[in-house]
C-alpha cells in the first residue's frame, strides 16, 4: 500500500492569495495594518476644526448683530412715517374743519348781505309811498298834520341814508381788513405774526412750511405764529356767530409743532 500523505494546509498567505491574488509581495500588504475606529460622539476635535467652529459662531454672532440694528433701524423708521402721517393727518383735519367754517361764514355773510338789502329796499318802497302821499293835494283845514308827516319823513329819509353810508362803509373798508392775505377771503381762527400781521391759521402753517417770511412784509420769521382771541371774537361778533375755541386751541397746538427753529 502506498502511503497516504496528508495534505498540509494552506498558509495565511495562500489564503490571501486566493482571495485578492496577491500576496505578502505586494505593496499594498506590506508594513503594518492597524484597524480604524469610528471617532466617538464624545470625542475632542482637532484644532482646526475648533477654529473653524468659532469662526461660524462669531460669523453668525455678526448676522444676528446685523439683523438687531436693521430691525432697529426699520422700528425707527417706522416710528417717524406714522408720526409724519399724524401731524398730516391732524393738518388735513384742521384744514377742513375750517374750510367749513369758511363756507358756513361765507353762507352767513351772504344771507346777511340779503336781509340787509331786503330791509333797506323795503325801506325804500315805504318812503316812495309817503312821497307820494305828500304830493297829493293836502287839506287846507289841516296844514299841522302835513308839516308833521313831512318832518318825519326828512327825519326817516336822513337814517335811510346813515344806514346806506355806514353799510358801504363796512363792506369797502372794514370789512377788506378783516381778509387773509393768503386765501384772500374773511379770516377763519385768525393768527398773529411777530411782524403783527393777522392771517388764517390753517393758510398760515402751510405758508411757514414753504416760506419763514411773512407774506405781507416779507420780514423774516423767528418766532412762532399765536393765537388772536381778541381778533378771533370781534369777527365772530360782526359775522354774528360765536368764536369756536376748541379750533383756536386746535391750530395752537399745529404752531406748537412746526419744527422749523421758530421759538
Amino acid at each position: 500500500m502506498h502511503s497516504q500523505t496528508k495534505a498540509k494546509p494552506k498558509s495565511s498567505k495562500a489564503k490571501t492569495r486566493s482571495l485578492t491574488g496577491k500576496g505578502e509581495d505586494d505593496p499594498l500588504f506590506q508594513g503594518t495594518w492597524v484597524p480604524v475606529a469610528k471617532p466617538l460622539s464624545g470625542s475632542t476635535t482637532s484644532p482646526e476644526e475648533a477654529s473653524t467652529l468659532a469662526e461660524d459662531r462669531q460669523q453668525q454672532i455678526g448676522l444676528y448683530k446685523n439683523a438687531q440694528r436693521d430691525a432697529e433701524q426699520l422700528r425707527q423708521r417706522l416710528a417717524e412715517v406714522e408720526a409724519q402721517l399724524n401731524l398730516e393727518m391732524a393738518k388735513s383735519q384742521l384744514h377742513m374743519h375750517e374750510c367749513n367754517s369758511m363756507k358756513d361764514l361765507t353762507m352767513r355773510q351772504l344771507a346777511l348781505s340779503l336781509e340787509q338789502e331786503r330791509c333797506l329796499a323795503s325801506e325804500n318802497t315805504a318812503l316812495k309811498d309817503e312821497l307820494r302821499m305828500l304830493k297829493d293835494p293836502v287839506s287846507e283845514t289841516d296844514p299841522d298834520r302835513c308839516i308833521a308827516a313831512v318832518l318825519q319823513m326828512e327825519e326817516q329819509v336822513a337814517a335811510y341814508e346813515d344806514d346806506h353810508n355806514r353799510m358801504e362803509f363796512f363792506q369797502k373798508s372794514i370789512l377788506p381788513l378783516l381778509n387773509c392775505g393768503i386765501c384772500l377771503s374773511t379770516v377763519i381762527t385768525p393768527a398773529l405774526l411777530q411782524c403783527g400781521h393777522s392771517f388764517c391759521a390753517a393758510c398760515l402753517i402751510t405758508w411757514i412750511e414753504q416760506k419763514l417770511t411773512c407774506p405781507t412784509c416779507r420780514v423774516v420769521l423767528t418766532k412762532r405764529p399765536v393765537m388772536s382771541i381778541a381778533l378771533s371774537d370781534i369777527v365772530a361778533g360782526l359775522m354774528g356767530t360765536s368764536p369756536d375755541g376748541g379750533l383756536r386751541v386746535a391750530a395752537q397746538i399745529e404752531f406748537d409743532r412746526l419744527p422749523y427753529g421758530l421759538v
